[in-house]
């Protein structure tokens, strides 16, 4: 951080999307471990997401296979 008196010091920041704009905020020291840990829980659970994505795609792809097994090509009786 460059302060507008004084050094240069180390800052913790959180940046987001408000408005489709990028918005960084200076988290107080109070609030580093709640910030961190939500932010590991949000990881956490977007590494979740995508499995479950991926399992999802899998089974479409198998029943679709099932389904082309399945057909039975129409020929009509002569």
């Amino acid at each position: 951080c460059h302060c507008k008196d004084g050094e240069a010091h180390p800052a913790w920041t959180v940046s987001f999307k408000e408005s489709g704009r990028t918005r960084n905020l200076t988290l107080p020291a109070a609030d580093r471990d709640r910030v961190k840990a939500l932010a590991e829980s949000y990881r956490s659970a977007r590494a979740a997401q995508r499995k479950w994505r991926k399992i999802t795609r899998e089974v479409i792809e198998l029943q679709d296979r099932l389904l082309a097994a399945r057909a039975v090509p129409y020929s009509p009786e002569t």
